[in-house]
C-alpha cells in the first residue's frame, strides 16, 4: 500500500499530502473499529513497510492522531488507541473550545485597541512579516511566524498584559496552526485574513479591525469544525461488526497488543514548555550542587601499540541503568565539571519551554556544534529571518567553520571569521528569537541575568535534579553552568524518556532526526546516532561526551585532558557496559 500519493475522491477531487493519507488511514480504521480502545498501533518501522511512507511522514501523523485524542504516544511502548471518534482537538493543555472562546474575548478587542494605538514601527514590522508569510512554503517556519503575528497585534496594543496573555497560550496557538494549516489547507486564506487585519490597523479603524480578527477566528473555527465532522462516511467500513463486537474478525495479519484500560492516560500529554512527569525530577527542590574541587580522574583508555602501552588518558565515566541507578562509575563523576557543548540540548529545552516555535531541522541546528557547511549557514539565516534579525544582531564569538575541509575553503575564498560561521550561531539565532517571542531585550541576552539565562539555568536545575555548582563564560560568549557527570548523565536521560510532544520529547526528536544538523557530514556523534537506533548524543569540547537511549539508559563521559581522540571510544565502551550491543 503506497500513500505517498494520494487523492480525495469525489468530483473535487484534489491532491493530499502523505501526511494527510496516512493520518486518513489510520483514524479510518480506528473509526472502523480495526483497532479498539486499548490496542496498541503496530511499530513505527512496520507502519512506514505497509504504507511505504518515511518516518518523518507517519510521525506527524500520529502526532496529528494524539492532538485528535485518538491515540496516545508510551515513551518505549507505542502508540495505543484510546477513543473511537474524534470529540475535540487538544493543542497541549488546553482543549480546542477553550483556546477559542479565550482568544474571541482576547484578541478581537486587542485587535481595536491595537488598531487605535499602533505606531508606525509596528505597522512596519507587521507590514514586513506577512510579506516574509506570503513568501514562506515551508510549514514549519510559516507556522513559526504565525505565531509571531499574533504577538506582533498584541505588541502593537501597547498593554504588556494583551501580550502575556498571548505568550501563555502561544504554543497552544502554534500546535493548532499546525494543525490546521497540515489538514485544513488554511494557510493561504490565513495570510488573506491577517493582511485584512493589518489593512484596519493602518486605517487607525478599530471596529474594523475587530471584524477583521472576528472573521479570522471564525475560519479557524470552521476549518477546526470541518476536521472533527469528519464522517465515517469518509472511511467507508467493510459492513463487518466492530472489533469490540463480539464475533467481529482480526484484521488479516494484524497482531494486536492490548494497553491495560486503567493505566490509559487522558489525551493531551502536556504543553510544551512543561516538564512531562517522565522527565521531572524528584519533587521538592533541586539537590544541592556538586562539589568544586579537582576531580580524581583514573585512566580510562590506554593506547596499545605492539604489546606496549604507548599513551594513557584519563577521565571520568558514569552509566546510568533505564531506573536512574548508577550502574557503571569511574573517576569522578559527582564532581562540578563544565559540560561545554553538550549543555546545548538542555539550552534548546529551556528555548522550547519559553515558546521558541521551531522543529526538525531548524531546531536540531539550535541545538547545534555545527560544522560551518553551507546547510548550517543557511538554517542559521532561516531562524534569525524568521524573528526578522540578522547576523549583525548575533552576539557569538567570530569564528571560522569548525570542520576542517569548509575551514580551508574558507580562507582560500579570503573570507574573514564570522558570527555566522561560528559553531555555535543556530543556539545564538535561536536565543535571539526566544528573547523577541517574550519580549525580552536582545542587545544583552548573553547576560547571565537575562531572563532568557536564568531560564535556561532554571531548566538545568531542572533536568540536571541539582543546583549550578558555578558559572563562566563558554568558547562563544554564551553562559555556562558546571554541574556534575552525573547530573548530565540524568538530563539526557530525562530528555530521551520524555512525554511526546513536550520541549524534551521535540529536541530529542530534531537531533535524532537530523544528526548531522545537529553536527555535520562525517561527524562521530552523528555516526553515533545513526547507527545505535533511538540514542541521542552530544559531544562537547574538552573530551565531553553525553547519550542516552529512550528507556532512559545514558552515559556521560569526560576525558580529562581534553583529547578528542579518547572521547568516541570510551563513550562506545560505556554504552557497550548499559547493555547497547556493537552495531553490525
Amino acid at each position: 500500500m503506497n500513500l505517498s500519493d494520494s487523492q480525495t475522491g469525489g468530483p473535487a477531487a484534489r491532491r493530499v499530502s502523505a501526511m494527510e493519507a496516512v493520518l486518513g488511514h489510520l483514524r479510518g480504521a480506528i473509526e472502523r473499529g480495526e483497532y479498539a480502545i486499548g490496542d496498541k498501533l503496530p511499530s513505527e518501522a512496520e507502519l512506514c513497510r505497509t504504507l511505504e511512507v518515511s518516518r518523518p511522514v507517519l510521525r506527524e501523523a500520529l502526532r496529528a492522531l494524539q492532538t485528535m485524542g485518538l491515540t496516545v504516544s508510551r515513551t518505549g511502548k507505542g502508540t495505543f488507541v484510546v477513543a473511537d471518534a474524534v470529540e475535540e482537538p487538544t493543542f497541549g493543555d488546553y482543549a480546542a473550545g477553550h483556546l477559542l472562546e479565550v482568544r474571541r474575548h482576547v484578541e478581537i478587542p486587542v485587535a481595536g485597541y491595537a488598531a487605535r494605538r499602533r505606531t508606525p514601527e509596528n505597522l512596519d514590522h507587521l507590514t514586513h512579516l506577512l510579506d516574509r508569510m506570503d513568501r514562506e512554503t515551508d510549514t514549519t517556519a510559516w507556522v513559526a511566524m504565525d505565531t509571531v503575528f499574533h504577538l506582533a497585534v498584541a505588541e502593537a496594543a501597547q498593554n504588556p498584559v494583551f501580550r502575556r496573555v498571548i505568550e501563555e497560550i502561544r504554543d497552544a496557538l502554534a500546535r493548532q496552526s499546525a494543525f490546521l494549516n497540515e489538514l485544513g489547507g488554511r494557510r493561504e486564506q490565513s495570510n488573506r485574513e491577517h493582511r485584512a487585519i493589518v489593512e484596519a490597523l493602518a486605517e487607525g479603524s478599530g471596529p474594523g479591525a475587530e471584524r477583521a480578527m472576528a472573521h479570522h477566528l471564525d475560519r479557524v473555527e470552521t476549518t477546526l469544525t470541518d476536521i472533527v465532522r469528519s464522517t465515517r462516511a469518509d472511511h467507508p467500513t467493510s459492513g463487518g461488526p466492530r472489533r469490540d463486537r463480539p464475533g467481529r474478525p482480526r484484521p488479516p495479519g494484524s497482531d494486536v497488543q492490548r494497553f491495560p484500560a486503567a493505566a490509559s492516560p487522558a489525551p493531551g500529554s502536556g504543553i510544551a514548555g512543561a516538564p512531562a512527569p517522565a522527565s521531572s525530577p524528584a519533587p521538592g527542590a533541586p539537590a544541592a550542587a556538586p562539589p568544586v574541587r579537582e576531580p580524581g580522574h583514573v585512566p580510562v583508555a590506554r593506547l596499545v601499540r605492539g604489546g606496549v602501552v604507548e599513551g594513557v588518558h584519563h577521565g571520568s565515566v558514569v552509566v546510568l541503568g533505564p531506573d536512574g541507578d548508577v550502574r557503571l562509575a569511574l573517576g569522578d563523576p559527582e564532581a562540578a565539571f563544565y559540560p561545554r557543548s553538550a549543555l546545548k540540548p538542555l539550552q534548546a529545552v529551556a528555548m522550547v519551554r519559553a515558546g521558541l516555535p521551531l522543529d526538525g531541522e531548524l531546531l536540531s541546528l539550535a541545538a547545534a556544534s555545527h560544522s560551518g557547511e553551507e546547510r548550517h549557514l543557511a538554517g542559521t539565516r532561516r531562524i534569525l529571518d524568521l524573528a526578522g534579525l540578522t547576523e549583525d544582531d548575533l552576539r557569538n564569538v567570530p569564528d571560522l567553520p569548525f570542520d576542517p575541509v569548509v575551514r580551508d575553503a574558507w580562507v582560500r575564498e579570503g573570507r574573514a571569521p564570522s558570527r555566522l560561521a561560528q559553531n555555535c550561531s543556530g543556539k545564538h539565532a535561536a536565543m535571539l528569537f526566544t528573547c523577541l517571542l517574550n519580549g525580552w531585550s536582545t542587545h544583552d541576552y548573553l547576560d547571565p541575568g537575562h531572563p532568557l539565562q536564568k531560564t535556561v539555568a532554571e531548566t538545568v536545575e531542572d533536568l540536571t535534579g541539582q543546583r549550578i555548582a558555578h558559572v563562566t563564560v563558554d568558547g562563544c560568549g554564551a553562559p555556562l553552568f558546571a554541574v556534575s557527570l552525573h547530573g548530565l548523565a540524568r538530563a539526557a536521560a530525562r530528555i530521551t524518556t520524555a512525554a511526546p510532544g513536550t520541549a524534551e520529547a521535540r529536541v530529542a526528536d530534531a537531533m535524532r532526526e537530523h544528526a548531522e544538523m545537529a553536527s555535520g557530514t562525517g561527524r562521530d556523534v552523528a555516526a553515533l546516532m545513526r547507527a545505535v537506533p533511538g540514542l541521542l548524543a552530544k559531544d562537547g569540547f574538552e573530551g565531553v561526551q553525553v547519550a542516552a537511549l529512550p528507556d532512559g539508559r545514558a552515559v556521560a563521559v569526560k576525558i580529562s585532558d581534553g583529547a578528542n581522540r579518547a572521547r568516541i571510544p570510551v563513550a562506545a565502551a560505556a554504552l557497550a557496559r548499559a547493555g547497547v550491543a556493537r552495531p553490525r
